[in-house]
């Protein structure tokens, strides 16, 4: 999955492999030309845009892990507990 055209310019930079339930975008990070074996994972909100500063008008990135593995690792499954 490539990250969605627009005006971010994160097009082959932020390179996406899941969607969360809200339509946001699970990423490698490829936007620091020293990472090229293990990307740091995040999180692209897809209606979520900075306000100010140089990443105005880009979209919000969320830091989720410094691998692929430490992710995998940090996700559980989700058990729906029935109180009786």
């Amino acid at each position: 999955m490539q990250f969605p055209e627009g005006d971010d310019d994160y097009s082959g930079k932020l390179i996406g492999f899941g969607m969360t339930p809200g339509g946001d975008f699970i990423c490698f990070d490829y936007r620091f030309p020293w990472i090229k074996d293990q990307p740091k994972i995040v999180l692209v909100l897809h209606d979520d845009f900075y306000d100010y500063g140089v990443n105005e008008d880009k979209r919000k990135v969320l830091y989720l892990a410094d691998r692929f593995e430490y992710f995998i690792n940090s996700l559980h499954e989700y058990i729906e507990y029935i109180e009786y």
